[in-house]
């Protein structure tokens, strides 16, 4: 099993960090043993600048379609990614570490993988730290759609049923601090949450 995450599928979140967009999806992968599901953050056995990164999560069933759909949050080391770009080298202690791939969650996805970017149902996530929104977006103002990045991995990558593919993040993007409490939910219609995850930042 793998977790394959893609980035910069958010033109605004591209924009706020000073990248630019990428034309075709860009993956970086985490081991599985960075999943974390528990209703705490482990954030005292982390660096002093990990960041939250709010993400519609896709469970893979290996035959280019996708079996459940959940949120989830791509932990990064951020100091360390920057540190590791401006030395054009890779980013995994910046993105691997332990407890770096929270997911939320799990549901049956409703609708096929090229639905999730429709305006008809309105697919969108949200974070709320301490009570505050700090990420909200709808995936269909997503620049690279999930059945893109679907379509792009499947031309290349091993996929296997059960893997996991982060779709990207939105901006609002920041960091965590101990005691925080973290609020995702991943909702659809009128609001609808199809998949939660509450935590303590300890």
């Amino acid at each position: 099993m793998a977790i394959w995450c893609t980035i910069r599928t958010f033109d605004t979140h591209a924009r706020e960090l000073g990248n630019d967009l990428p034309q075709e999806a860009i993956f970086f992968i985490k081991p599985t043993n960075c999943i974390h599901r528990e209703n705490n953050i482990p954030l005292s056995s982390m660096s002093n600048d990990v960041h939250y990164e709010t993400e519609c999560v896709l469970k893979l069933d290996g035959r280019g379609g996708i079996s459940h759909i959940l949120v989830g949050l791509d932990l990064t080391d951020r100091t360390q990614q920057d540190e590791l770009k401006s030395n054009k080298l890779p980013w995994a202690r910046a993105k691997c570490f332990t407890a770096s791939a929270v997911l939320g969650s799990e549901q049956v996805c409703p609708v096929d993988v090229r639905s999730l970017h429709s305006k008809e149902f309105n697919f969108g996530i949200r974070l709320r730290i301490n009570g505050k929104v700090v990420q909200d977006e709808v995936l269909y103002n997503m620049s690279i759609p999930p059945i893109e990045q679907l379509e792009s991995l499947h031309r290349w990558a091993p996929v296997q049923t059960g893997d996991y593919l982060f779709t990207g993040t939105p901006q609002g993007v920041g960091p965590l601090h101990l005691g925080d409490e973290v609020e995702a939910e991943l909702f659809w219609k009128n609001g609808e949450v199809l998949s939660s995850y509450k935590a303590t930042c300890v």
